[in-house]
């Protein structure tokens, strides 16, 4: 199940975030397909969370919202940012990965983060969580959603199926939780409520 949701206070106070669940609750095979305009009619049994190298492309699941363009789901996502430029868009993961912390942000890019990266960060200190910004130099961890096609989009790329994004608008945050994180509500909360501190102070 795909979900979006939008907060957002009258205009000129706008302060709206859009929070995208983008992936299966379960690990089911399912249809995969190229990033391409639609879907191919190639069907690989393989579990949602694996990629594929086919030739110059990545095959990616037709679950995964995160990398498909021609989805109610991107088209939504594309006409929110538009609508409202300086809307905050969170696309929020899970990883298990061990070079990467319980909280892992970025922009969508590998480097250049804007201040509100870091001011998350900030906002999560003293929490128990370990945390880190993309392009800080302080993580190895590899999981910057550069491929994401939403954040391509509103880092200014104009095919977002192919074209990775052009420079970090700051609109954009990309966050990977650990398992310890998603597992936990008590941990989780910590992260709703920096992600509401965050926004507030903007």
């Amino acid at each position: 199940m795909n979900a979006q949701f939008v907060f957002k206070v009258p205009i000129p106070y706008l302060t709206s975030i859009h929070i995208s669940r983008q992936r299966r609750s379960s690990d089911v095979p399912v249809p995969f397909f190229l990033c391409w305009p639609e879907p191919t009619d190639v069907l690989i049994p393989k579990l949602h969370n694996v990629t594929e190298l086919f030739g110059d492309a990545v095959r990616y699941p037709v679950s995964d919202m995160a990398h498909f363009v021609a989805s109610v789901f991107q088209v939504t996502h594309e006409a929110v940012s538009e609508y409202a430029s300086q809307i905050y868009s969170l696309s929020i993961h899970g990883h298990n990965r061990p070079e990467c912390e319980d909280i892992f942000i970025s922009s969508g890019l590998s480097g250049g983060s804007k201040q509100i990266l870091f001011d998350l960060k900030f906002n999560l200190k003293n929490t128990g969580l370990t945390v880190a910004v993309a392009g800080d130099s302080s993580s190895h961890c590899p999981l910057v959603g550069s491929t994401n096609v939403q954040g391509r989009f509103i880092n200014g790329s104009a095919q977002p199926c192919t074209v990775p994004g052009v420079t970090p608008t700051g609109y954009f945050i990309h966050i990977e939780q650990s398992r310890l994180v998603r597992d936990n509500s008590s941990e989780y909360s910590k992260l709703i409520e920096a992600i509401r501190l965050t926004i507030n102070e903007k």
